[in-house]
This record gives C-alpha cells, sequence and structure tokens, in this order.
C-alpha cells in the first residue's frame, strides 16, 4: 500500500492527517495489469514519464481503456488515470473513478470497489472540501475493506474520517475515531497509524487549549518515529512539539524542536511544514515587524503548496491582525526602514481587512467552524474601530454562536471520555492476561479445594436448611410491617392532597362556571383580570401536581437523587426566572461568586421553589415586600437561607418539616411536606430562624 502521510502546523494548531493515497485492494492488484497490456502503455508514454506523469499520459493510458480485453484490465486503467489526475490534474479526477467504480459495481469487484471509495472520498475532501461527501464515500469504504478482512487499509480510512471531522470543527467525533484508530493499529503493530493517530489526539488536546496534555502525546508520537527510522514525517512531529512546548512556556524546547523541524523539511522538501514553523515562530517573536515578516514567508510557503487549507486561514487572521495592531497601537513611526510595509493607516486596515476576508472564505469553503468563529470575531473589532456598529454586531454575533456551539464544557467533557475509555480498555485488556495466568496457577490447587469444597457444603446444607426457616419467618413479619407502614403513608398522602388540591381545584372549577353561565358580567378589564386569575389558578395548581410527582418519586424505595455539581448561581438564576411575574415583591440574591454545591439538582430546585412561593404568599399583605435568598459555605458545609418581612410563620405550622407525622391545617401543608421528604433524600437540613421580621429557612448541605 502506498501512503502519503502530512500533517498542517499552524500559529495556534498543528493537524496531523494520514490518507491512503493507493490502497491495497488485493496483493496482486496491479500484477497482471502491469505485466501485461500495461506494459505497452509503459512503452508508448516512456517520454510522457519525463513530463511528470502529466496529461500525454493520462491521454494515452485513455486512449488504451476501449482495446482492453476484459473488465478487470478497464477498472484497473480508469482507477489508474483517475489517481494520477489527483496528483496532476485533480480537477479531472472525479469523472475517471466513477467511470472505475461503475464497472467495479458491475463485476461486484468488492475489492477494487473499497479502493475506489476511498478515492471518490479523497477526491470531495480534497479537491470540492465537501467533508460530507468525503465521509460517506470513507465509511462505504471502510466496510468493505473490514469485510474483506484488509484490517490496516480499513483502520487507515477511519483515520481519514477523523481528520475531516476535526477539519469541521467537531472534535468530539474526531478523537472518538482516532483512540479507535490507535487501538487497532496496536493491535496490528502498525506505527504508521499509530504515530498518525496521536499526532491528531495531540492535536485535539492542543484546539482545546490542553496544551501540557498536547506536548506529552506528541513525545510519545515523536518516540515512536525514532525507534521506526520514518523520515517522511519527522518535521511535522517536531513542529507539533515545538508549538505544544512554546504554549506551556517551554521555550527552549521549542526552539530546539523549531529548527529540527525546518531542517528535515528542507531535506524533504516540505514547503508546508517549513512555513508553518515560520508562522508558529511568529508566534514566539515579540517584535511586531518581525512578526509580520516571518508571516509573509510562511504564507508563501504554505500557499505554494496548499493555499486555503487551515494553516494559511491561521497565518492569514494573524497576519491581519499584525497589519490591525499596527495602527490600533498608533506604531507607524516604529516601521523599519526600507520595510515594505505600508506607513499609512489606510493602506494597513485594508491590508488587514483583505487578509480577515481571504481566511474567512476559505474557513467557510472547508466548513470548518473554529476558525469561521474566529475571524469573524477579529473582523467585529476591526469593524468596530472604523465605527461600523451594525457590522461589528453581526460579526461579533456569528462569533459568539459558534464558538459556544464548539468549545462548550459538554463537548470538553466528551473528549475527556473518549480518552478515557480508550486507556480504561487497554487497563481491561493487561487485566484479563494477568488474570488468565492466575486461573492457569489455580487449577494446580483445584482438585484440594474442590475437596474441601464438597465437605463443607455438606455441612453448610444442613444448616442451610434451619436457618432458612427462621429467615422466611423473620421475612414475612417484617413484610406485614412495611405493608401497613405502606398503607399509613397512602392515608396520610390522600389526607393531605384532598386538603391542598381542593381549593385550587375549586376557585378553578368555579371561575370556569362563571365564565360560562355569566359571559356578560364582566366588562373588558374585569373580563381580563377574571382570565388572569383562571391562569393563575390553572398554574398554581399545575406547580403543586409536578411538586407532588417529584415528591411521590423521592417516596419510591429505589428511586435515587442524582447528585451532581450545581452552581449557586444556576439556582438563583431557577428561581429569579420562574418568580419573574410575581408583583409587588422585590428579590434579592447573594452567593460568592464560584459557589458550587454538590446535591441533586432538581430536588433542590423543588425545595427551592417551594419555600420560594411559600414566602411569596407571605408577603402578599406586606408593604414594600421583600424575600432575598443567601448562599454561603462555612468549613465544609454549605448553607442556603430565604428569608422574608412577612407576618412570619409559628413553629407550630412548621412542624411539617420536622414531624414525620404531623398534620397542619395551613394552605402550606402539602408543600412543608414535600420539602421535608425532599431534603431527607438529598440529606439536607432545614431549620426554621428566629428574624426581626417574617421568617427565615436556612438549608445545610
Amino acid at each position: 500500500m502506498h501512503m502519503n502521510i502530512f500533517c498542517r502546523v499552524t500559529g495556534s494548531s498543528t493537524t496531523w492527517q494520514h490518507r491512503c493515497v493507493a490502497p491495497v485492494s488485493s496483493s496482486t492488484f496491479f500484477k497482471h495489469f502491469f505485466c501485461g497490456m500495461f506494459l505497452l502503455a509503459l512503452t508508448a508514454t516512456h517520454s510522457v514519464k519525463a513530463q511528470n506523469r502529466g496529461q500525454a499520459f493520462i491521454d494515452s493510458v485513455e486512449a488504451l481503456i476501449p482495446a482492453a480485453k476484459n473488465d478487470t484490465a478497464r477498472v484497473r486503467m480508469y482507477k489508474l488515470v483517475s489517481e494520477e489526475c489527483m496528483r496532476n490534474l485533480p480537477e479531472k479526477a472525479l469523472p475517471y473513478a466513477r467511470k472505475s467504480l461503475v464497472l467495479a459495481r458491475q463485476m461486484g469487484w468488492e475489492k477494487a470497489i473499497a479502493a475506489l471509495y476511498l478515492n471518490m472520498g479523497m477526491i470531495h475532501a480534497s479537491n470540492f472540501s465537501n467533508s460530507d461527501s468525503g465521509i460517506y464515500y470513507y465509511k462505504l469504504s471502510y466496510e468493505l475493506f473490514d469485510k474483506n478482512g484488509l484490517k490496516q487499509p480499513a483502520n487507515t480510512v477511519l483515520n481519514n474520517i477523523g481528520v475531516l471531522y476535526q477539519d469541521a470543527g467537531n472534535y468530539t467525533k474526531g478523537i472518538e475515531y482516532f483512540t479507535l484508530v490507535l487501538k487497532n493499529a496496536e493491535a496490528l503493530k502498525d506505527t504508521v497509524n499509530m504515530i498518525s493517530s496521536l499526532a491528531n489526539i495531540a492535536l485535539t488536546h492542543n484546539q482545546h487549549y490542553n496544551y501540557a496534555k498536547s506536548a506529552a502525546v506528541y513525545k510519545k508520537a515523536l518516540v515512536l518515529l525514532q525507534k521506526s527510522g520514518h523520515t517522511s514525517s519527522r518535521a511535522k512531529v517536531h513542529a507539533g512539539l515545538a508549538m505544544a512546548s512554546s504554549k506551556i512556556k517551554d521555550s527552549l524546547t521549542a526552539v530546539n524542536n523549531y529548527k529540527q523541524a525546518i531542517n528535515w523539511a528542507i531535506k524533504t522538501g516540505d514547503d508546508a511544514t517549513q512555513g508553518s514553523c515560520y508562522a508558529n515562530m511568529a508566534e514566539m517573536e515579540n517584535d511586531l515587524f518581525k512578526k509580520i515578516e516571518l508571516r509573509k514567508k510562511a504564507s508563501t510557503l504554505i500557499d505554494k503548496v496548499t493555499p486555503g487549507n487551515v494553516s494559511s486561514i491561521s497565518n492569514l487572521s494573524a497576519l491581519g491582525q499584525a497589519y490591525y495592531t499596527v495602527v490600533k497601537e498608533n506604531r507607524l513611526q516604529q516601521i523599519p526602514a526600507g520595510s515594505k510595509i505600508p506607513k499609512t493607516s489606510e493602506a494597513l486596515l485594508q491590508l488587514a481587512r483583505n487578509c480577515y476576508n481571504k481566511a474567512l472564505a476559505y474557513s467557510i469553503k472547508i466548513n470548518h467552524k473554529t476558525y469561521v468563529a474566529q475571524v469573524n470575531g477579529m473582523i467585529a473589532d476591526l469593524n468596530e474601530y472604523n465605527k461600523d456598529y451594525k457590522a461589528a454586531y453581526n460579526n461579533y454575533r456569528d462569533y459568539a454562536e459558534l464558538n459556544d456551539s464548539i468549545f462548550s464544557q459538554e463537548n470538553k467533557n466528551k473528549l475527556a471520555q473518549a480518552e478515557a475509555k480508550f486507556e480504561m480498555e487497554k487497563k481491561n485488556a493487561e487485566l484479563a492476561i494477568k488474570d488468565l495466568t492466575i486461573a492457569n496457577q489455580n487449577k494446580l490447587r483445584a482438585g484440594l479445594i474442590i475437596g474441601l469444597l464438597l465437605l463443607a457444603i455438606i455441612g453448610a446444607l444442613l444448616y442451610w436448611q434451619s436457618h432458612t426457616r427462621k429467615k422466611t419467618n423473620t421475612t414475612l413479619l417484617q413484610l406485614n410491617t412495611e405493608l401497613d407502614e405502606a398503607n399509613k403513608i397512602k392515608a396520610k398522602f390522600f389526607g393531605i392532597l384532598s386538603h391542598d388540591l381542593r381549593a385550587p381545584v375549586a376557585n378553578l372549577v368555579n371561575f370556569l362556571h362563571l365564565q360560562k353561565e355569566e359571559p356578560g358580567l364582566f366588562n373588558a378589564t374585569q373580563a381580563a383580570a377574571h382570565q388572569q386569575k383562571i391562569s393563575d389558578a390553572a398554574g398554581a395548581l399545575l406547580d403543586t401536581m409536578e411538586a407532588m410527582l417529584l415528591w411521590s418519586k423521592g417516596q419510591m424505595e429505589q428511586f435515587k437523587p442524582q447528585v451532581k455539581a450545581v452552581s449557586a448561581e444556576t439556582l438563583f438564576t431557577h428561581i429569579k426566572n420562574y418568580f419573574a411575574a410575581t408583583q409587588n415583591v422585590q428579590f434579592y440574591f447573594e452567593a460568592p461568586a464560584g459557589l458550587t454545591i454538590n446535591t441533586d439538582e432538581h430536588y433542590l430546585q423543588t425545595i427551592m421553589h417551594n419555600l420560594t412561593a411559600n414566602a411569596v404568599k407571605a408577603v402578599a399583605q406586606t408593604n414594600n415586600a421583600s424575600i432575598t435568598w443567601k448562599a454561603w459555605q462555612q468549613g465544609n458545609q454549605t448553607y442556603l437561607s430565604v428569608t422574608d418581612n412577612g407576618p412570619g410563620i409559628t413553629n407550630q405550622q412548621a412542624t411539617a418539616l420536622f414531624d414525620d407525622k404531623a398534620t397542619t391545617g395551613t394552605k402550606f401543608g402539602l408543600g412543608l411536606h414535600i420539602i421535608r421528604d425532599l431534603a431527607k433524600a438529598i440529606n439536607c437540613t432545614i431549620t426554621l430562624q428566629p428574624a426581626n421580621q417574617g421568617a427565615q429557612f436556612v438549608l445545610a448541605l
């Protein structure tokens, strides 16, 4: 199999791409072709080879196709022409690949179809920047390679899929494929794919700002490279390690690796990596004008090989930012004599905008959401400087929406979980080997142990027969007790339910009857007020039912709270939004920045909602009514409190919070029962504290 390994190194990231250029469909895929009919093509086009197998070579092979002896030869010849086009005339590659694929399908030649699907994927991804179509064909290719037992090319295709997801900014899917490639490559002892997947994983960490982890993974890839003796990718891995080291302020390691990367790039004629190194060195350069010169030099080298890829985008956006900085920081007078940098603000700002626009167009073309977001942010800043506030707002909105979708905490957690899953699978495999060794040793002692066990079992059976009778009787007594308690709880629940739901249901029914029987009784204002009362009554009833549902779940034996870290700010925001329509009541919220609570978010929200609802009812007739929520931490304990300035609540009224058997005639009865039971479920202690005015409940978690 002929493979080409290449990577991109940019000012902010390094992307490793491992792509299969001519995957093997069988060990004799080209054997008969080169020995038979293609011998004539080689003879007739000897002079064409000197022209780098260009258009003349393609024409000469295409002329031989009609005279081919069978469809097998035609498939191979069309495939050969499409691959030659991919190297020299990429815009003409697709039609030949399709012709070859059609013939291979008619023959049912699955190995050839797999190789051709791979070519189709590369053509769409590289020539048309269509990652969705590229992924589609890659997946078809993988299925057929895997079906026919070609594990190594199948694993290469998985790596290509991961690269396309990574290019599109879908880092979660990308790292899932890369970790799978690494696992498969280790099993196959495929060093090339191991290095490739490690470098791609390192890139993903880099793009999520975990530079220390990125550097560590690049070092693993470098060790494998040194052991394997491969040289074609040394420049890329050194460049990636240099970039990650610079981000963690390890300047010595960064400089040494950039030097090695440039040397290897020159040796191998890798202009793209050499240009990317200059771009990354510009990141470390403090002199703004030297930075611009390095960026320009990098742009020339990168665009010479791969114009419009992410390296070009990153360098262009950084170059535009440098031009803009000269103007923004008023450094025109510092431009070195003899420099080709313009010396007017207008010219520099136009250069910056040109760079930004070109970078944005490239980003959109390859559907790279991360760079689309970043470049939009830069353009927004430039538009704001030029006082074009409407355009600045539109660009910043696009930046914020894309950036939030890509770099959410959920995505970061998924990336960590994917890698942790892979590491866990490796550890489980090691443990399985150790367990097998121990099992073999234990077989030597199995005979003696079995004999002893038989004797023990006989004695245990006799003891078990007697013990089971006693245990059965005890279990029956316990079940009867639990049944009796369940009946008491059910009776208590229905008593509370009938009390607390009767009033809102009756009010709602009365409101509806009055509206139906006397529609003309109210004027427009009264009718609107009446309608509002109906809505309020229905809403109150719904709130009560939702709280009861959560409480009833809490009564289930197997229903357990889901504990996680919840910020006090999130809890207060929920209360603030829920009671936003409450009139004549001023809400206050106080909490230290960053305070979090380990609990079940929904249980605690329901408790806080009920306490707040009770407080709102309590201050209904109070002038300058106010309700204050506070959160604080004292030692290892976290506290929440709610205080109102209403008439207060007596200890007798609040007994439902502290006594399982207590019933109360207040309209807060069901709410207090719900608060009590949910608090128990999450180990929350609620106390009624004395206050100068009103009532204060304190929750300790």
